[in-house]
């Protein structure tokens, strides 16, 4: 019984002793492909300060949160500007003009103002895509119309 023992262990012996001298071939490890190109940077508009009624031009929308309604603005390129509520038809036109980069507006209509009260802004935006006027003066604009960022589409339109 010892012999068959002692067999059966060089056997085992001599069997692992076989398997570590085999050298093991590692897998060849495959290349990924790379891609060499520079990924391309989604376009974006910086922001400019806009001096004239030509970057301004269109329709504008924007919602008043604390009324619940589309506020609209009407710019023409001759500087005629209309604005008021989206769904009603009178809007009010103030006269408006650009004076050292910044917007002059005087209502004409409105009777709380007189004709020396003059609203001040500093326009900012992307031209065709938003607006944004920042109030520097406006002794009328009680309501802060003008006041906000306004868009091309109105925000209850998707």
């Amino acid at each position: 019984m010892r012999l068959t023992s002692l067999v059966t262990s060089i056997i085992l012996i001599s069997i692992l002793l076989a398997g570590c001298g085999t050298p093991v071939e590692e897998p060849t490890p495959t290349a990924l492909p790379t891609d060499t190109s520079e990924p391309t940077p989604e376009p974006t508009t910086a922001p400019i300060v806009i001096t004239t009624f030509e970057d301004m031009e269109g329709t504008w929308f924007r919602r008043d949160g604390w009324l619940g309604v589309d506020l609209m603005l009407e710019i023409f390129k001759n500087g005629k500007v209309s604005h008021g509520i989206a769904d009603r038809p009178e809007p009010r036109i103030p006269d408006t003009w650009f004076e050292d980069g910044l917007l002059y507006i005087q209502e004409t209509i409105d009777d709380s103002c007189s004709q020396d009260q003059i609203g001040v802004y500093e326009v900012t935006g992307v031209p065709g895509e938003y607006l944004v006027f920042k109030l520097v003066d406006d002794p009328c604009d009680v309501d802060r119309f003008f006041e906000g960022k306004w868009k091309k589409t109105r925000p209850d339109v998707p």
